[in-house]
């Protein structure tokens, strides 16, 4: 996704970016590898419950760095590969034509995909927030994480795979 998102932005606009499609293309696993790190300490961290009978402890400090800096990690990258890639498709207002149109394809797709990470925050805090056992999970809060994530995949990588089909067929 992120080699095609980088030859339609290199088409329509042809702008420096500062990362270039190798290291834009290679970070993204990594970034996916850090947030997964940083999500999975974050969930697991709960408050301390006593709601079965069992005294739970606060986790430590380092399970709490750890999930920080995974997660830092992954939005570090995360914010480097899209500014790359906006600052390469360059303003739409600036361009016309077929080169508006891939620019604008660049930003709307990069914008739907800040709902990620501030879905993994919202789920964060909603665990936070429950007096669950760490080991549960809210069917309602799951039923929701996954409409969500259906709409920002169907939206950002579905919708690429269409406008590269309708650009593909303009050509």
């Amino acid at each position: 996704m992120t080699i095609e998102l980088h030859l339609i932005a290199d088409d329509a606009g042809n702008h420096e970016g500062f990362l270039g499609i190798f290291w834009g293309s290679t970070l993204v696993p990594f970034q996916v590898l850090l947030g997964t790190i940083g999500k999975s300490y974050f969930n697991s961290l709960r408050k301390a419950t006593a709601a079965d009978g069992i005294t739970r402890v606060e986790q430590p400090v380092c399970n709490w760095v750890v999930s920080a800096l995974g997660f830092a990690l992954s939005m570090a990258i995360f914010v480097c590969v899209n500014v790359d890639l906006v600052l390469r498709a360059g303003w739409p207002g600036d361009l016309a034509g077929h080169a508006r149109d891939d620019a604008l394809a660049v930003y709307l797709i990069t914008g739907v995909q800040i709902g990620y990470p501030v879905l993994y925050v919202v789920e964060w805090l909603a665990l936070r927030s429950t007096a669950l056992p760490e080991d549960e999970y809210p069917a309602a809060l799951s039923s929701g994480k996954d409409l969500v994530i259906a709409v920002l995949d169907g939206s950002s990588k579905a919708g690429l795979a269409v406008y590269a089909a309708i650009r593909a067929w303009r050509a």
